[in-house]
């Protein structure tokens, strides 16, 4: 998977193919797109998810980030966050770390989770696994610990009539996030 050029923040910097991404603290020129995120330092995938798929992303942080999944490919900006973060919007799902507070947000059913085995250090770093059952309407976050054993975080189930875009929100300097 990589990230959609055309999305991505303008305090984000992708890297030449695409499969990661760097909050910097210059903003760096892009040509402008009505997909591109303004307000928060966002960017969705490329690719459109459908069918059952499983998809990893790692990131390096501090105290915050958000990975998620989003139904907007028709609108995506406004559909994926527009100018609230990642999981604020109704087709929106993110989970992620909130000032060391692990969280799962979708505006219908926002929620604190308990995290197991939380990472520590600062930067921390974190793989976030994502499996999606589209027709059934399933959506499972899981953490990756470094022996590649899945730990489950939380479940959803929905109805999805769009395909999802992966979406990743860092708001802190320096954070970073890659498709692994």
């Amino acid at each position: 998977m990589n990230f959609d050029a055309d999305t991505h923040h303008p305090n984000l910097k992708l890297s030449s193919n695409n499969t990661s991404v760097q909050h910097v603290s210059k903003e760096l020129k892009h040509p402008p797109h009505p997909y591109r995120f303004d307000v928060l330092e966002q960017v969705l995938s490329k690719q459109k998810l459908l069918g059952r798929c499983f998809f990893q992303v790692e990131v390096q942080y501090k105290k915050s980030f958000i990975v998620g999944v989003c139904q907007g490919v028709g609108n995506m900006k406004s559909s994926c966050g527009g100018e609230e973060q990642l999981g604020d919007g109704p087709w929106s799902f993110g989970f992620g770390f909130d000032n060391g507070q692990c969280i799962f947000l979708n505006n219908a059913d926002p929620r604190n989770l308990r995290c197991p085995d939380p990472p520590t250090g600062s930067p921390a770093t974190m793989r976030v696994g994502i499996f999606l059952d589209h027709r059934a309407g399933v959506l499972v976050f899981y953490r990756i610990l470094t022996d590649d054993t899945l730990v489950y975080i939380c479940e959803i189930q929905n109805f999805f009539w769009e395909p999802l875009l992966a979406g990743v929100f860092l708001p802190e300097i320096n954070s970073t996030a890659k498709f692994l």
